[in-house]
């Protein structure tokens, strides 16, 4: 088959308000998400960097501390047997990651056999996500990931890995770093990766 190289908004068709943080969603995964990002940072403020986010409002709030931004790696199965919808899920929980907190560095990549189209997300151009290609729709390789972060001396605080939990062959490196799943699979309820904690996508 033959995938063409496709950016979020083509992926999602749809006006982000409505359809990506869309009510219907169930939210156990998000909480997942969200309880492990939490438990990388301390909810630290201060006045001297104020809030940019609420400047239009007319209101000045305290900033998170620069060094209390949040910092995760995100990685993007784009294997062949993801579909479209499960992309459509993947980018809209990484939207959600964005709008939840005021400071945060990013960092998006998709696999499959390789690493494809890394990119640094912060306040500055979150934005951009929407501009995102989705690439690779080859075969998997979970350990590429690793191999990759190695080589290029990515240490990530926590890593997230949207898949649909069917690696060929290893899953990666257990003792790297701290490591979330999100299992998007319609056939199989009974995965269950061999390190890290993880949740399945439930519609």
């Amino acid at each position: 088959f033959f995938f063409k190289q496709k950016t979020a908004y083509e992926i999602y068709q749809c006006d982000w308000s409505s359809d990506v943080y869309s009510s219907d969603l169930k939210i156990n995964w998000r909480e997942l998400i969200t309880q492990q990002i939490q438990s990388t940072v301390k909810n630290d403020y201060t006045w001297t960097i104020p809030n940019k986010k609420h400047f239009s409002n007319g209101f000045v709030l305290p900033n998170m501390r620069k060094d209390q931004a949040i910092e995760v790696c995100v990685a993007i199965d784009t294997s062949g047997s993801i579909s479209n919808d499960q992309l459509k899920v993947f980018y809209s929980e990484i939207a959600g990651i964005m709008q939840a907190y005021d400071d945060y560095n990013i960092k998006i990549w998709c696999f499959d056999t390789n690493i494809h189209n890394p990119q640094d997300f912060d306040i500055s151009n979150g934005d951009d996500l929407i501009n995102y290609e989705a690439k690779g729709f080859g075969g998997t390789d979970f350990e590429v990931n690793w191999n990759w972060m190695k080589h290029e001396a990515v240490e990530p605080k926590l890593l997230i890995v949207f898949t649909d939990g069917e690696p060929f062959g290893s899953w990666g490196d257990a003792n790297y770093c701290d490591t979330v799943w999100i299992i998007h699979n319609q056939y199989r309820k009974d995965i269950e990766p061999p390190f890290g904690v993880h949740a399945y996508y439930e519609d």
